[in-house]
């Protein structure tokens, strides 16, 4: 055998020594930093119990990786328009192509057994894309079902762009309803891992969110806005909403993991300021504007009683 092809020979070995080698680097470091991992959250899951501070939901590792996310508001298109016009027992209009506004000629009433599921069947049959809303809540202060579009499977939370806000009238059934969409999704930089749920409950208890004898009653990812753009363009980033004793609030940036609170009243008030400046510069069909201006402006006093409450 020639020097060059024994030399060849050696230079593949030690080739596939190094690759055998670095992948067993890179699996003793996966396994450690996984190992660091459940003793992090071994080590909060401690803490809060010197606190008695419990965690209602099953919390899962998740260990996912993601990034920002783009999304432009998206403008309803002549076939949507069409499509809309032609749901029975609605009055409906499209105000600068992208907040669509419905009244009921006869109202709809909710079902006895009202849960989420029963509301979400309720409403799918009189709006366009049904299935990319998830049920938020109802506001019994304001008597409004609120409705979060889902964008890559997540809800988008308390978000004017991606809405669907359907107001009750006094007898508790469906008068009528504002809807918004986002567009398509564009990814933002480079993926990052993200927060663990445990890890994202440990942040409110460092920065003191979390109290003796608390209760973690509810742990869900979704998207919050992180920057509004002047074109329309939102950059929405994967976030934690947690819920304790099913009052406070709380949401987690599930990147970078700073703890925010958004006001769920708030957002009610800017949501319905926004319809009626909207459904004030309607040119057209002005029994549908006035009617829906009319019941918008018994509101104000709603919100003006939830406050004093």
């Amino acid at each position: 055998m020639q020097w060059s092809q024994i030399k060849t020979l050696f230079i593949l070995c030690f080739l596939i020594l190094d690759i055998y080698l670095l992948y067993q680097f890179i699996t003793k470091q996966d396994e450690s930093d996984l190992d660091t991992l459940e003793q992090q959250n071994s080590t909060i899951e401690q803490r809060l119990k010197n606190e008695n501070i419990k965690i209602q939901p099953e919390l899962d590792e998740v260990n996912l990786k993601e990034s920002y996310i783009s999304v432009p508001q998206k403008n309803f298109t002549e076939k949507e328009s069409t499509t809309l016009t032609g749901f029975e027992n609605q009055s409906s209009t499209i105000i600068n192509n992208d907040l669509i506004v419905s009244q009921f000629e006869k109202p709809i009433p909710l079902p006895n057994d009202v849960k989420d599921e029963t509301i979400e069947e309720t409403i799918k049959n009189y709006i366009l894309f049904p299935d990319d809303y998830d049920f938020w809540g109802w506001n019994k202060n304001f008597n409004v079902l609120i409705f979060s579009q889902i964008k890559d499977g997540r809800p988008v939370y308390l978000n004017q762009s991606g809405m669907l806000l359907v107001f009750l009238n006094d007898n508790n059934e469906m008068s009528f309803y504002v809807q918004t969409m986002m567009g398509k999704v564009d990814d933002l930089d480079s993926v990052k891992p993200l927060y663990e749920p445990i890890q994202a409950i440990n942040n409110l208890f460092t920065e003191n969110y979390l109290y003796t004898d608390d209760e973690v009653t509810d742990v869900k990812i979704g998207y919050f806005t992180a920057v509004n753009v002047t074109d329309g363009t939102q950059t929405l980033a994967p976030t934690w909403k947690i819920s304790v004793k099913g009052e406070r609030l709380y949401f987690v940036n599930a990147i970078e993991g700073f703890v925010f609170s958004s006001d769920e009243v708030q957002f009610l008030q800017d949501s319905i300021k926004m319809i009626k400046e909207e459904v004030g510069t309607m040119e057209d069909k002005n029994d549908l504007k006035k009617e829906v201006l009319n019941e918008l402006s018994q509101w104000p006093e709603v919100i003006n009683r939830s406050e004093t409450e």
